[in-house]
């Protein structure tokens, strides 16, 4: 005989399955407004145009490191609101706060 299988069980599958869509997706997916959200925290009065060395991006977050004239170089994380979900926000490690910016967005 079949064992009998609940809702929940049969739901487990379908449910890693979508994680792992949302997964790849965060990796593979096109970034450009992810990189021109942390090219704008980078920015400096000096440097409005910080040259992009390094960009790294994994299933939750996305990180890059800027070369920025007066600063050196400079790391900008990224994630998304709900880890795998949401709108995208930047950040300086460490809680820094950046520089003004040049241009008012």
């Amino acid at each position: 005989m079949a064992e009998g299988r609940s809702p929940a069980r049969s739901l487990i599958p379908v449910v890693l399955l979508a994680l792992s869509a949302l997964g790849l997706y965060n990796v593979f997916a096109d970034n450009s407004e992810v990189r021109q959200l942390a090219q704008g925290l980078a920015r400096t009065p000096k440097d409005s145009q910080p040259r992009m060395t390094r960009e790294a991006k994994n299933p939750i977050g996305q990180s890059f490191d800027f070369q920025v004239d007066g600063r050196g170089l400079v790391t900008v994380d990224c994630h998304r609101a709900y880890y795998l979900v949401g709108a995208w926000s930047c950040s300086l490690p460490g809680g820094a706060t950046p520089a003004p910016s040049g241009s008012a967005k």
